[in-house]
């Protein structure tokens, strides 16, 4: 996923998922970007005591080492290749603090956008959005990972989206 994606309607998106705690109020949106640090503006669903919670979140999940600033350059994703094993993941993914569970989140989304680039290297290029969906649903998820910061005015809710490397060749 490239950083740009949709959400459908509210509504809809709590019956699929079964949200219990709707804390969120949002509007179907066909250009989240995922680079926006000024507002909470990516809808997300973590559970709490067992039950599903819709929150909106930040953008990008930033490490506790960093005392809530962001950092100047981040990606928006994390791979899932290295939760484990990656510095800036394994403290959060690793944690068996019965206080404080790993910390995971659905994002729901009804499509994404991918970017080709059209042209040769070192020569102006030409770039091409296209709009991925699954064909057989509307309102579907990415697996996130989310955090607390504390910054000014208080504390925020952050996340990242999980992938994984491209497998083709």
């Amino acid at each position: 996923m490239c950083g740009r994606f949709i959400t459908r309607d509210q509504a809809a998106t709590e019956r699929e998922f079964s949200v219990v705690l709707p804390l969120w109020s949002y509007s179907p949106h066909f250009n989240i970007t995922l680079t926006s640090r000024l507002e909470p503006n990516v809808p997300a669903i973590h559970v709490v005591d067992r039950q599903r919670v819709g929150r909106m979140m930040r953008w990008p999940l930033i490490r506790a080492s960093l005392h809530g600033t962001p950092p100047p350059f981040s990606t928006f994703n994390a791979a899932a290749e290295g939760l484990t094993t990656k510095s800036t993941w394994r403290s959060i993914w690793n944690n068996r603090d019965p206080d404080r569970p790993i910390r995971r989140c659905i994002l729901p989304a009804g499509g994404f956008y991918e970017w080709q680039w059209n042209g040769e290297e070192g020569v102006a290029s030409v770039v091409q959005p296209y709009f991925i969906r699954p064909i057989d649903q509307d309102i579907y998820g990415f697996a996130g990972l989310w955090g607390i910061s504390v910054r000014p005015p208080g504390w925020h809710r952050n996340l990242r989206v999980l992938d994984r490397d491209d497998h083709r060749q």
